[in-house]
């Protein structure tokens, strides 16, 4: 449920912040390490929706995310690939950070604890903060809600021809074979820059992601060992971008966004899916492209951040 608002949000990302600083780098101190080796050890790859669990689920979007079943692989293979092992900001991700799994102080704002913890595994922070603000945080905390784009919209209709009634039957969006890429685009640190409106509102939830991001990103800095390098504000907004593609894919399965599958999209789907085109249009300019064209799309535009 999306019921986190904005001091609920900060003092989330604040505790995932402090978890994620104690686990930075992969290194544990022997207490710890003693302790985990006793429990079994964690999984290689933290969270539920990552795509060695979720492989068979890329089947089950819907054809307006085509573009985002084929960069699958290579979001997957840049996140918790091979190279997750040396990565610095390699890290224990709580692996299911949503408002369900939060216990509060009295006053709702001031203290969180985390709760359930049965996915906890390696992986990059920035995962646990996209899984955290599309499941939880309200359209408000997030600058406003967003309307799905015209493709989800109309994926999620409920089907009236062809034999189709009104009982929420989805239309399906026929997938269309790969076609050529055009040319990348250069990175632009203008969120939501492609499809900006004279309201403002898609400036007020890029300047909203900007500062939860922040939030973050300085609770981190301020809770990493002496000595130990923080990520830059760039590093950490860059990394969430290939985050978000990674979450989404799981949540794109929905019925709600014309999906097949059983996952739970909420009232975050037009931001998310909004940020996840205007991503999927610098990695392949449009038009879904071959395995390779997203890998090394990914590699210039993000090799820096990971």
């Amino acid at each position: 449920m999306a019921s986190l608002d904005g001091p609920q949000l900060r003092t989330a990302l604040g505790w995932l912040a402090r978890f994620h600083a104690t686990w930075w780098g992969g290194g544990v101190g022997a207490a710890a390490a003693a302790a985990a080796r006793a429990a079994g050890g964690v999984a290689p790859v933290g969270g539920y929706w990552h795509l060695g669990w979720r492989r068979a689920d890329v089947a089950d979007l819907p054809g307006h995310l085509d573009r985002l079943a084929a960069a699958a692989p290579a979001v997957a293979d840049a996140l918790y690939g091979p190279r997750l092992a040396a990565a610095a900001g390699r890290t224990l991700l709580h692996g299911d950070a949503k408002a369900a799994n939060l216990a509060w102080a009295p006053d709702r704002a001031s203290a969180v604890a985390a709760l359930d913890f049965q996915y906890v595994g390696w992986g990059r922070g920035v995962c646990d903060v996209a899984n955290l603000l599309v499941s939880s945080a309200t359209p408000a905390a997030l600058g406003g809600a967003l309307p799905l784009p015209p493709a989800a919209a109309a994926a999620a209709a409920p089907a009236t021809a062809a034999g189709g009634d009104s009982g929420g039957a989805a239309v399906a969006v026929p997938r269309g074979p790969p076609r050529n890429p055009a040319p990348l685009a250069p990175p632009t640190p203008t969120f939501l820059s492609g499809t900006a409106d004279a309201g403002g509102d898609r400036d007020r939830v890029a300047a909203a992601e900007a500062s939860l991001l922040g939030v973050y990103t300085a609770e981190l800095a301020a809770a990493l060992p002496a000595g130990t390098p923080p990520p830059s504000a760039d590093a950490v907004a860059t990394a969430y971008e290939l985050a978000l593609l990674d979450v989404v894919r799981y949540r794109g399965t929905a019925a709600s966004v014309g999906g097949r599958g059983s996952a739970f999209f909420g009232p975050n789907a037009g931001y998310a899916l909004a940020r996840v085109g205007e991503v999927l249009d610098r990695l392949d300019g449009g038009a879904v492209a071959p395995p390779g064209v997203y890998a090394a799309a990914i590699e210039r535009l993000y090799g820096h951040a990971l």
